[in-house]
Protein backbone atom coordinates (compact mmCIF):
# COMPACT_ATOMS: atom_id res chain seq x y z
CA UNK A 1 0.00 0.00 0.00
CA UNK A 2 1.18 3.66 -0.87
CA UNK A 3 0.33 6.41 1.40
CA UNK A 4 1.12 10.04 0.78
CA UNK A 5 2.37 11.58 3.63
CA UNK A 6 3.39 15.10 2.48
CA UNK A 7 0.68 16.89 -0.27
CA UNK A 8 -0.30 20.28 0.31
CA UNK A 9 -3.79 18.96 -0.39
CA UNK A 10 -5.87 16.27 -1.47
CA UNK A 11 -9.43 16.61 -3.43
CA UNK A 12 -11.64 14.15 -3.86
CA UNK A 13 -14.11 14.03 -6.97
CA UNK A 14 -17.67 13.00 -6.36
CA UNK A 15 -19.72 11.97 -9.30
CA UNK A 16 -23.03 12.07 -8.64
CA UNK A 17 -25.41 9.96 -11.21
CA UNK A 18 -28.51 11.93 -9.48
CA UNK A 19 -27.21 15.57 -10.45
CA UNK A 20 -29.02 16.21 -14.01
CA UNK A 21 -32.38 15.16 -11.79
CA UNK A 22 -31.34 17.22 -8.78
CA UNK A 23 -29.72 20.68 -10.86
CA UNK A 24 -31.37 20.66 -14.54
CA UNK A 25 -34.25 23.34 -13.45
CA UNK A 26 -31.31 25.74 -12.01
CA UNK A 27 -28.91 25.51 -15.04
CA UNK A 28 -32.29 26.13 -17.27
CA UNK A 29 -33.51 28.64 -15.94
CA UNK A 30 -30.42 30.35 -16.03
CA UNK A 31 -30.12 29.97 -20.04
CA UNK A 32 -33.86 31.21 -20.22
CA UNK A 33 -32.41 34.10 -18.27
CA UNK A 34 -29.35 34.61 -20.21
CA UNK A 35 -31.60 34.22 -23.64
CA UNK A 36 -29.98 31.39 -24.18
CA UNK A 37 -33.14 29.71 -24.89
CA UNK A 38 -36.69 30.61 -25.43
CA UNK A 39 -38.90 30.09 -22.19
CA UNK A 40 -41.15 27.41 -23.95
CA UNK A 41 -38.46 25.42 -24.82
CA UNK A 42 -37.64 24.58 -21.26
CA UNK A 43 -39.65 21.71 -20.58
CA UNK A 44 -38.90 20.02 -23.68
CA UNK A 45 -35.27 20.41 -23.58
CA UNK A 46 -35.22 19.62 -19.68
CA UNK A 47 -37.14 16.25 -20.99
CA UNK A 48 -34.46 15.53 -23.29
CA UNK A 49 -31.61 15.74 -21.39
CA UNK A 50 -33.22 13.73 -18.71
CA UNK A 51 -33.94 10.76 -20.92
CA UNK A 52 -30.60 10.08 -21.27
CA UNK A 53 -29.59 9.57 -17.35
CA UNK A 54 -32.92 7.38 -16.51
CA UNK A 55 -30.50 3.84 -17.10
CA UNK A 56 -28.82 3.81 -13.65
CA UNK A 57 -25.29 2.23 -15.61
CA UNK A 58 -25.48 4.94 -18.01
CA UNK A 59 -25.84 7.73 -15.76
CA UNK A 60 -22.98 6.29 -13.87
CA UNK A 61 -20.91 5.82 -16.50
CA UNK A 62 -21.93 9.53 -17.57
CA UNK A 63 -21.29 10.81 -13.87
CA UNK A 64 -17.34 9.65 -13.49
CA UNK A 65 -16.64 10.91 -17.54
CA UNK A 66 -17.72 14.11 -16.34
CA UNK A 67 -15.88 14.49 -12.90
CA UNK A 68 -13.05 13.14 -14.58
CA UNK A 69 -13.04 15.78 -17.17
CA UNK A 70 -13.74 17.95 -14.41
CA UNK A 71 -10.62 16.74 -12.40
CA UNK A 72 -8.45 16.74 -15.75
CA UNK A 73 -9.17 20.30 -16.10
CA UNK A 74 -8.19 21.22 -12.82
CA UNK A 75 -5.01 19.55 -13.54
CA UNK A 76 -4.39 21.90 -16.56
CA UNK A 77 -5.04 24.48 -14.47
CA UNK A 78 -2.89 24.18 -11.62
CA UNK A 79 -0.07 23.35 -13.61
CA UNK A 80 -0.29 26.66 -15.28
CA UNK A 81 -0.02 28.16 -11.41
CA UNK A 82 2.82 26.09 -10.66
CA UNK A 83 1.24 23.38 -9.00
CA UNK A 84 1.87 20.03 -9.59
CA UNK A 85 -0.49 17.21 -9.27
CA UNK A 86 -1.18 13.48 -9.00
CA UNK A 87 -4.53 11.73 -9.42
CA UNK A 88 -5.15 8.58 -7.74
CA UNK A 89 -7.13 5.65 -7.87
CA UNK A 90 -7.00 2.41 -5.92
CA UNK A 91 -8.01 3.76 -2.43
CA UNK A 92 -11.16 1.97 -0.48
CA UNK A 93 -13.90 3.94 -1.90
CA UNK A 94 -17.16 2.78 0.65
CA UNK A 95 -14.18 4.02 4.06
CA UNK A 96 -13.74 7.19 2.12
CA UNK A 97 -17.38 7.97 1.76
CA UNK A 98 -18.02 6.50 5.19
CA UNK A 99 -15.35 8.91 6.33
CA UNK A 100 -16.37 12.05 4.31
CA UNK A 101 -20.50 11.15 4.37
CA UNK A 102 -20.78 10.73 1.09
CA UNK A 103 -24.18 9.06 0.00
CA UNK A 104 -24.01 5.46 -0.88
CA UNK A 105 -25.55 6.27 -4.75
CA UNK A 106 -22.15 8.41 -5.43
CA UNK A 107 -18.91 7.47 -7.30
CA UNK A 108 -15.79 8.84 -6.11
CA UNK A 109 -14.07 7.79 -9.06
CA UNK A 110 -10.51 9.81 -8.49
CA UNK A 111 -8.78 11.66 -5.83
CA UNK A 112 -6.29 14.57 -6.43
CA UNK A 113 -2.98 15.16 -4.47
CA UNK A 114 -2.27 18.43 -5.04
CA UNK A 115 0.54 21.10 -4.37
CA UNK A 116 4.02 22.34 -4.95
CA UNK A 117 6.62 20.31 -5.82
CA UNK A 118 9.97 19.83 -3.15
CA UNK A 119 13.10 21.02 -5.28
CA UNK A 120 14.81 19.26 -3.42
CA UNK A 121 13.23 15.44 -4.35
CA UNK A 122 13.62 14.23 -7.56
CA UNK A 123 10.68 11.82 -9.43
CA UNK A 124 11.02 8.54 -10.74
CA UNK A 125 10.65 7.68 -14.28
CA UNK A 126 7.86 6.22 -15.75
CA UNK A 127 8.42 2.50 -16.75
CA UNK A 128 5.88 2.24 -18.52
CA UNK A 129 3.24 4.66 -21.07
CA UNK A 130 0.97 4.32 -23.97
CA UNK A 131 2.34 5.19 -27.52
CA UNK A 132 0.23 8.29 -26.80
CA UNK A 133 2.55 9.89 -23.91
CA UNK A 134 5.43 10.22 -26.24
CA UNK A 135 3.93 12.04 -28.60
CA UNK A 136 1.82 14.32 -26.54
CA UNK A 137 4.75 15.49 -24.58
CA UNK A 138 7.03 16.07 -28.12
CA UNK A 139 4.59 19.19 -28.97
CA UNK A 140 5.13 22.17 -27.71
CA UNK A 141 2.36 22.75 -25.51
CA UNK A 142 2.22 26.64 -23.87
CA UNK A 143 -0.49 27.17 -20.74
CA UNK A 144 -0.70 31.01 -19.98
CA UNK A 145 -3.73 32.88 -18.41
CA UNK A 146 -5.95 34.25 -20.86
CA UNK A 147 -5.22 37.96 -21.97
CA UNK A 148 -9.31 38.42 -22.78
CA UNK A 149 -11.01 40.90 -20.25
CA UNK A 150 -14.37 38.31 -20.83
CA UNK A 151 -12.55 34.91 -19.71
CA UNK A 152 -10.40 34.05 -16.60
CA UNK A 153 -9.73 30.85 -18.32
CA UNK A 154 -6.29 29.50 -19.95
CA UNK A 155 -4.97 30.14 -23.27
CA UNK A 156 -3.75 26.66 -25.25
CA UNK A 157 -0.85 26.93 -27.76
CA UNK A 158 0.79 24.18 -29.74
CA UNK A 159 1.71 22.54 -32.76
Amino acid sequence: MVVVKDVSANIVFIANPRAVFEHVDKVLDSWVELGYIPKEAKENLKENIQRGWTDRERAVRKAIRDTAFFCMTVMIVARAYGLETHPMEGFDEERLKEFLGVDKDKVIPVMLAIGYMDPQKELLLTTVCSPFYPWFFQRSIILAPCRSPRCSSLEVWGD
